[in-house]
């Protein structure tokens, strides 16, 4: 079995911890996030968007200023 282990700062204490799998894959580095806990088990994150989420809000930002920029050459060119 494999062991997901995180180091965390939690206040000015560093401990570490585990982590469930998923939680593991989608927690980002060096960002501030909260979690819940279980003794030393990070069992969830809050507030926190999937992996899949992001993308997929990347992809729509990237598509938007597509068309924005479509938008100012059509105008330029009136």
């Amino acid at each position: 079995m494999k062991m997901y282990f995180v180091k965390v700062k939690i206040g000015p204490k560093i401990a570490t911890l585990i982590a469930d799998k998923r939680v593991y894959n989608a927690l980002p580095v060096k960002k501030s996030v909260k979690i819940e806990i279980a003794g030393l088990y990070i069992v969830n994150m809050i507030g926190m968007k999937t992996p899949e989420q992001l993308k997929e809000m990347e992809k729509s930002k990237k598509e938007k200023a597509k068309e924005e920029k479509k938008a100012a050459k059509a105008n330029k060119k009136k």
